[in-house]
């Protein structure tokens, strides 16, 4: 009697758990060296001529890289909270004449002053109050209208002022009232107006 043994290899799935980490990283590096060519292509302007510093030759503005330090034609490079925001342009540079740098009235504001690129073209309650404190609560974005609590609100003095903007400058909120339409979907049961306005 012959003993044959077969024995069967059972082969344990690979473990590519390490993978994901390691690809993420691999990415994160790739993009930080893609925006450090960029803007350093950027920074070298047309033929590799020094870009300038307000405006280029098509009257576009410039920005400098708040890393490298060095001009970004056509292109908005800004630090944030999370790292860096990079505004650009298929047209080849950002448009500061268009209607949305232009002023909206007599008050002082263009879309630009609420709707701030260093915010990734919205508004920040941090940057709001720097705002606040060089100016003295009379930057354009301060205002009765809806910059503060209540259209009646006192703004007589600095601490009067910080009162009345107290939402914008805690929240970064701006107040727009209107009124509820009639075929709206649903009801105002009860409003609590701490400002009483």
């Amino acid at each position: 009697m012959m003993n044959f043994s077969h024995s069967k290899s059972v082969r344990k799935p690979a473990k590519f758990g390490y993978l994901v980490p390691l690809l993420a990283a691999l990415v994160s590096i790739g993009i930080v060296l893609g925006i450090t060519d960029h803007t350093y292509a950027q920074s070298q302007g047309p033929n590799g001529a020094s870009a300038g510093q307000q405006q280029n030759a098509s009257g576009q503005q410039d920005s400098d890289d708040p890393i490298t330090g060095q001009n970004v034609p056509g292109s908005l490079l800004r630090r944030n909270p999370s790292g860096l925001s990079l505004t650009t342009s298929t047209a080849g540079g950002i448009d500061f004449t268009n209607p949305f740098f232009q002023p909206l009235g007599t008050n002082g504001r263009t879309c630009a002053t609420c709707h701030d690129l260093a915010d990734g073209w919205s508004v920040s309650a941090r940057h709001v109050r720097q705002r606040f404190d060089r100016s003295g609560g009379d930057d354009p974005i301060f205002r009765l209208s809806d910059g503060a609590n209540c259209p009646t609100a006192d703004v007589s003095t600095m601490e009067a002022r910080e009162e009345a903007y107290s939402l914008l400058l805690r929240k970064g909120l701006i107040r727009i009232q209107r009124a509820v339409s009639p075929q709206s979907q649903f009801t105002i049961v009860a409003i609590d107006d701490p400002y009483n306005c």
